[in-house]
């Protein structure tokens, strides 16, 4: 048994000599994260062939023995005031061990060890200072490198490490041998004196590439002795192991072909595969273009070209009011095929004839001759014929031409045209020269010559003498409304038009009495209160409506947008729908940019813009704003408006001292 002397003496900080069982414990831990010492400039790798983690353990003592748990240490390296400790990722915890100050067991650490990561471990302990004397066993050191590195190192046959490797032995003779996957193994004798060894070996690859090609196409898949290389043609595989391999390519379009090849050490072999194909190339093409189908699978319409296995398909094309095509086909593998179908038709004829002769004939609106006339070979279905003369009216008929039938059409050509006439509201009875011809909207063909037209709607009636002429009007719009009316403003004179809308009865315009004060003419001009009337503040406008007539409330301006959005909606839920009424409340005239409304019910809406309370006037022909009598706040009220770039009818709350337009609505 070796005897060993040490000459131990401890000095600490205190002022007294202190016996200690544990006088190492960690101050602080830490990541490194801009440390690349691990991953890039001195990494280690485990057992598993991954990158340690490093702790940087920074201390002044020497003498530490450390335990890694399960996964235990790879290396451990003694750098100037601190401890290199390499650990395998995933390391959970540490034991730290010294002869003179203890042990700290099992410490925990407290953020996770991931790959290549460089920590620091700040130790505080004890100051410990050894001397130690003992008789020199006779060793050298053993220093084994090798290009490329990580190869195993077994020294008297028995594993040692890993290269770069180094240690220290009793002087005398070892065998040594350096093992690593893919290369030779190097093996030799050393002995060990006087001197540090050093060895520098280079292994040899065992290994070769392999450069793999195909034709007449490329992207096969490539099978190493049975294994997807997950590679497609063209490609090279690198460091396969020296020696005799079986090359299979594989394709879903090509027959399967294997070839043995020999792979040497350095050195890259080629192989090249000549494949035969699975399919032949076939296109199908129609006339007129149809539906091809094969198998009964939809392909295209027209034409198609594809690649088809080797068997038996059947190829059809279809259309309708043609008679299908199909044909059977034998696909034979390198053998192209094209088919062309020419299908069919389904068809009948037409004999058109007319008083008077020579009317224009069009077919679905292309010209097709003049009357008489007999259309051939027309496919089966409808058809849109118009006939037409200059002196007469029009005629238009739906065609249905049937299978190898020919029908025939004897028309007379009225002597008029047909003419469109409207009312708003529509649903307005039509009376034409005295005999009712239905409700409009309606079409109708007239004789040339002068008519009267009378539209009734309830007790609203309406006349207007028309002149059909060949080159003169088609459309005729008669405005019915019922249930309106004017009435006089006693304070000033003025006539206001009114109308009924669902159970409410508005002033059909403005109101243009001038309050003096909150009252203001749009830019101070008082040629625009004639179209526009005034703007008023809301205070004025409280009591600015004549006698009988007041401003509505929030409410009552509510159930006028709900009435017209139900007329045109029915009665389904309303929603918002309401908000989309402006378009019927608009006028048809002074909006700009196109945003001229509807007017269906006579309301009559003008864009009179308003009077901001800066003391600016803003929007005239863009924008019409109105009050309602209904405060949104102490300082603000509701008011409606309507924009020129949209059919919305808005409702919104603002201040009351701006200038608004004003209509009022009769008391009940």
């Amino acid at each position: 048994m070796r005897k060993i002397y040490i000459l131990l003496t401890i000095s600490l900080t205190f002022s007294t000599i202190i016996t200690f069982s544990q006088s190492i414990d960690v101050k602080t831990f830490q990541t490194l994260p801009n440390d690349q010492t691990a991953r890039v400039h001195y990494p280690v790798k485990d057992q598993n062939g991954e990158k340690c983690a490093l702790i940087k353990v920074v201390t002044t003592q020497k003498g530490f023995v450390w335990e890694g748990g399960t996964l235990g240490i790879t290396k451990v390296e003694k750098k100037t005031g601190e401890y290199w400790v390499y650990i395998p990722r995933g390391s959970k915890k540490i034991t730290i061990k010294h002869d003179q100050l203890g042990v700290l067991r099992d410490y925990h650490y407290p953020e996770a060890i991931k790959e290549a990561n460089a920590y620091e471990m700040v130790l505080t302990t004890a100051n410990v200072k050894t001397v130690v004397e003992e008789r020199k066993i006779p060793s050298q050191w053993l220093v084994v490198n090798s290009k490329p590195s990580g190869a195993n190192v077994f020294i008297d046959g028995k594993l040692a490490g890993t290269t770069p490797f180094q240690r220290k032995y009793k002087e005398g003779e070892y065998t040594y041998r350096l093992e690593k996957p893919r290369y030779h193994n190097k093996a030799g004798q050393i002995n060990l004196k006087d001197e540090k060894e050093r060895l520098e070996i280079t292994l040899k690859p065992q290994f070769g590439n392999l450069e793999i090609t195909s034709e007449p196409e490329e992207g096969m898949q490539i099978y190493l002795d049975d294994e997807n290389t997950g590679n497609t043609t063209p490609t090279t595989l690198e460091e396969v192991y020296s020696g005799e391999h079986n090359v299979m390519l594989n394709s879903k379009w090509y027959q399967p072909k294997t070839k043995k090849v020999t792979v040497r050490d350095e050195q890259t072999t080629s192989v090249d595969f000549t494949l035969k194909p699975a399919f032949a190339n076939v296109s199908v093409t129609t006339q007129p273009e149809a539906e091809i189908l094969i198998d009964d699978q939809f392909k295209g319409t027209g034409s198609w070209s594809g690649r088809l296995m080797e068997g038996i398909y059947t190829i059809k094309a279809q259309k309708d009011k043609y008679y299908s095509q199909s044909e059977q086909l034998e696909v034979i593998a390198g053998e192209n095929e094209t088919l062309n179908f020419r299908l069919k038709g389904k068809t009948g004829s037409a004999d058109i004839v007319t008083t008077p002769m020579d009317a224009q004939v069009y077919l679905d609106g292309e010209k097709q001759g003049t009357s008489p006339l007999t259309l051939k070979d027309m496919l089966v279905g409808s058809y849109e014929l118009r006939m037409e003369k200059e002196g007469y009216g029009v005629i238009k008929k739906t065609l249905n031409i049937e299978e190898d039938e020919t029908i025939t059409l004897n028309e007379k050509l009225p002597d008029g045209k047909e003419v469109t006439l409207k009312s708003k509201p529509k649903g307005a009875k039509v009376y034409v020269d005295d005999e009712l011809q239905g409700t409009t909207p309606k079409i109708i063909t007239l004789s040339f010559g002068e008519h009267l037209v009378k539209m009734k709607n309830g007790e609203r009636i309406v006349e207007k003498k028309i002149n059909i002429s060949q080159r003169g009007k088609r459309k005729w719009d008669f405005e019915v409304y019922k249930n309106r009316g004017t009435f006089t403003d006693e304070r000033d004179g003025k006539v206001y038009k009114w109308v009924r809308i669902g159970e409410q009865v508005w002033m059909a315009e403005n109101l243009a009495y001038d309050a003096g004060w909150g009252c203001w003419a749009y830019d101070e001009n008082e040629k625009n209160v004639s179209k526009y009337g005034y703007l008023y503040s809301w205070e004025t406008a409280q009591k600015v409506c004549p006698l009988g007539w007041h401003i509505p409330s929030d409410k009552e301006w509510a159930e006028l947008a709900v009435y017209i959005s139900k007329d045109n909606l029915g009665n389904r839920q309303m929603g918002d729908d309401w908000k989309r009424v402006g378009g019927h409340l608009k006028a048809t005239y002074d909006w700009k940019l196109g945003g001229n409304g509807k007017d269906d019910y006579g309301f009559s809406g003008l864009p009179g813009g308003y009077f901001s309370s800066d003391g600016n006037f803003r929007n005239i022909g863009y924008y019409g704003y109105w009050w309602s009598a209904t405060d949104y706040n102490r300082y603000c009220s509701w008011y409606y408006h309507l924009y020129y770039d949209n059919k919305n009818f808005y409702r919104t709350g603002d201040n009351k001292d701006y200038g608004f337009s004003v209509r009022c609505i009769r008391d009940e």
